[in-house]
């Protein structure tokens, strides 16, 4: 906490803080038993020169009857009783009802009462203990009158605490435009719709731009960013900018360190780096490969090398995988082929890969997929075509083959541009071009 020590802006830590404010509680007691003691001695001084006159009450009136001003009658009072200025302008003051027996008992009560004050205030300031009994009363009067129930638990172990442990979870939907921006939107933005529809407006992208990568995930989660140039970095959810539906978002290269024309291909959400699981690569040209997901623990916002490339070829689409799935690649032709991942070994990260699925000439990998055997595959064409089969339907083979047909392709469809895994229950979003969600 920030406070001002001697006129000294400080910033203090609790035991300190604690400190400070006794020693400012005994201050102002202090001052303030100081001021109250002059006040009552000060009392108690007129109360002694009222007394005096009332015990002299004859001889009293006598000289101020017999004096030509007030004057004369302070002085000549001051000399024959021995009073102060102070307490000879009193006496000219007092009423004639002061005078009676009752008037008398009061002064001297008052005068006991003060003198009582008096006897206190003076062992207070001369007692340490006192002050701080003083300072303790005070401060639980201050507690209730104003105190409320504690609201943070204190514990006797010290617990470590991070950035994470002050941020509430929340599903966000994190996207990438072709450019390069990036933004997390909280998932409550974005309404079910039916198929066949327009959809919502969503990131509005500058001319050519358009959202080229888009994954749900815990604001909580590790994301880890493979690139087209074969990299892998990883961040923080909640490290990076959050923005409404149409917001644009900030570069990517704000966030990790990414070299000229590299671009996020895929994007995979972690909770941790676990030893029995696999990172699965797939590049536009045919190749996988498979390397384990411990080795891109320490990949942060500088990148390692997560895959070889020939040149020309660029990293397409990656998968988290248990090592035993099967695996889908899908070409732009409508060309697919599905093998067991097993058929492709464990490497480590500076290696190519080896062949997955051969191509024909003019066609491209576009599409990578995790199968499981209850769920399904939906393939969608560029003109806005969808496709779903169920995973069971797919036949495994060999990989490094050539495929099978797995969706017609003409004018009226356009070419396929991804795929995507998944149950009849889960819901999609899909994004154009446009920006349209």
């Amino acid at each position: 906490m920030l406070a001002l020590v001697d006129g000294e802006p400080r910033t203090l830590p609790l035991r300190d803080m604690l400190y400070h404010f006794i020693e400012h509680r005994k201050d102002v007691i202090r001052k303030r038993s100081l001021h109250e003691l002059k006040e009552a001695e000060r009392r108690v001084h007129i109360l002694d020169g009222l007394l005096i006159a009332i015990a002299n009450i004859d001889e009293v009136v006598a000289i101020i009857k017999g004096s030509e001003s007030s004057v004369q009658a302070k002085e000549r009072l001051k000399e024959r009783f021995g009073l102060s200025e102070l307490q000879t302008q009193e006496i000219l003051n007092m009423q004639l009802r002061r005078l009676t027996a009752l008037e008398t008992s009061k002064l001297e009560t008052e005068r006991a009462e003060f003198m009582e004050r008096i006897d206190y205030l003076k062992h207070l300031l001369e007692s340490e203990s006192m002050l701080l009994d003083v300072v303790r009363e005070e401060t639980l009067q201050i507690k209730k009158k104003y105190g409320d129930d504690r609201r943070t638990e204190i514990m006797r172990e010290a617990l470590e605490l991070d950035v994470e442990d002050m941020i509430e979870e929340e599903e966000m939907l994190v996207t990438i435009t072709s450019a390069g921006y990036i933004k997390c939107t909280s998932l409550e933005a974005y309404r079910k719709q039916h198929r066949g529809g327009r959809g919502s407006s969503g990131v509005r992208p500058r001319e050519g731009d358009f959202v080229s990568t888009s994954i749900v995930s815990s604001n909580l989660n590790t994301l880890l960013f493979i690139t087209s140039k074969g990299k892998a970095y990883a961040i923080k959810v909640y490290e990076l900018p959050e923005g409404d539906r149409q917001a644009r978002g900030k570069p990517v290269v704000n966030f990790l360190r990414l070299s000229k024309d590299e671009k996020v291909s895929s994007v995979i959400a972690l909770e941790s780096f676990e030893e029995d699981k696999y990172v699965l690569m797939a590049t536009h040209r045919g190749f996988v490969k498979k390397t384990s997901l411990s080795q891109f623990s320490r990949a942060g916002k500088s990148g390692v090398i997560a895959i070889r490339l020939d040149e020309g070829d660029e990293l397409m689409d990656a998968r988290l995988t248990d090592g035993n799935s099967r695996v889908l690649l899908a070409t732009a032709l409508g060309q697919g082929i599905v093998f067991n991942e097993t058929d492709v070994r464990p490497m480590g990260r500076n290696t190519r890969g080896v062949r997955g699925i051969r191509l024909r000439l003019g066609d491209s990998v576009v599409g990578l997929a995790v199968l499981e055997n209850e769920g399904e595959v939906l393939f969608v064409t560029e003109l806005g075509y969808g496709k779903r089969l169920a995973s069971r339907e797919i036949r495994t083979i060999k990989r490094g083959g050539v495929g099978v047909r797995i969706i017609n392709i003409d004018e009226r469809s356009g070419y396929l541009v991804g795929t995507r895994e998944g149950y009849p229950s889960d819901e999609l979003m899909f994004s154009r071009k446009s920006g349209i969600m």
